[in-house]
């Protein structure tokens, strides 16, 4: 925790694996820029603490690479935190956690991997969404709590997206080895553009309690294609929505 009003710099470095790198303000309006290069820590928890005050966390700046074996945490706090995400690359081990209701996630065109092999993982976005996401977690799943919504692309490289909440995505579903086996709400493609779906090897199976193609920007047309290369079967086992 750094003190006094204004702009400060963190240094990239490791932080250690198994500890809590805190990005927290407790008194006054503050920026800490993270610096260029790579930080790895166990656990990244960012707040503010104090009422009408707030703490931006600068990631556009440096666009450093972020290497989280744990938790993301925003925790509820009476300030408000600013996570300004640039094009980072952050990588999770475990749970993505924000249940700060004042604090704000600003995308850009970053990457999510969710990335460790050794732990399932949550997700708690509170209505904050992403740019991309990748599931690479071999062997174990990924669980949405709330809502999901990731605002350009979707890759299922490894372990399993699962769960029971409505996900969004706005760009291209692609995977490898990586399951989708939702058993409630709807998986909604809702692209920007013109988009592919689907596995693009091996024989992953894709499976939907309710799967929507969507053009909601209507525009004259919107062509979402299946991919090809993978063998794994689609299956929607409630309702499919075109349109």
């Amino acid at each position: 925790q750094l003190t006094g009003t204004g702009s400060h710099t963190i240094p990239a470095a490791n932080y250690g694996t198994g500890g809590t790198l805190h990005l927290y303000s407790n008194s006054n309006t503050n920026t800490y820029v993270l610096g260029a290069g790579t930080f790895t820590t166990g656990t990244l928890n960012m707040g503010q603490s104090t009422a009408a005050k707030t703490l931006t966390i600068d990631s556009v700046t440096n666009a450093p690479t972020i290497n989280i074996t744990l938790d993301v945490t925003f925790p509820n706090e009476n300030g408000a935190a600013t996570f300004n995400m640039g094009n980072s690359s952050i990588s999770v081990g475990r749970h993505w956690i924000n249940t700060d209701t004042s604090a704000t996630v600003s995308v850009g065109t970053s990457t999510v991997t969710f990335s460790n092999d050794t732990a399932a993982g949550n997700i708690t976005s509170r209505g904050q969404s992403f740019y991309n996401m990748t599931i690479n977690d071999t062997g174990d799943n990924i669980t949405p709590q709330d809502a999901l919504t990731v605002t350009n692309d979707l890759t299922m490289t490894a372990g399993t997206l699962n769960g029971t909440q409505n996900v969004t995505v706005n760009g291209t579903v692609a995977g490898t080895a990586g399951i989708i086996s939702l058993t409630g709400g709807t998986f909604t493609q809702d692209s920007t553009a013109d988009s592919n779906f689907g596995t693009t090897s091996g024989s992953t199976a894709w499976t939907f309690s309710s799967l929507t193609f969507r053009n909601s920007l209507g525009l004259a047309t919107r062509t979402y294609t299946t991919q090809t290369g993978g063998s794994g079967g689609i299956t929607v086992s409630s309702v499919l929505s075109i349109g």
